[in-house]
């Protein structure tokens, strides 16, 4: 069983999108900094900007969160 914190989720969800930290700082109005530490594990986001991101990002804010579930590779 393998897990994905939020970080590598929210990177791995962003290059799947073909969006760099830039881009998605720009539609989601969150700075390049806020989003890169977002996905080095040191912060994660409060409710409004999950919102943003699960919006920018075309997934819920619940898939983004969820951390602790079992992802499963093809």
């Amino acid at each position: 069983m393998k897990t994905e914190s939020f970080a590598v989720r929210l990177k791995r969800i962003r290059n799947e999108r073909g969006y760099t930290q830039e881009q998605l700082a720009r539609i989601t109005l969150i700075s390049v900094q806020t989003i890169r530490n977002y996905e080095q594990g040191h912060n994660e986001p409060i409710s409004s900007y999950l919102l943003d991101l699960a919006q920018a990002l075309d997934i819920t804010p619940e898939y983004l969160l969820m951390c602790d579930k079992e992802v499963i590779e093809v």
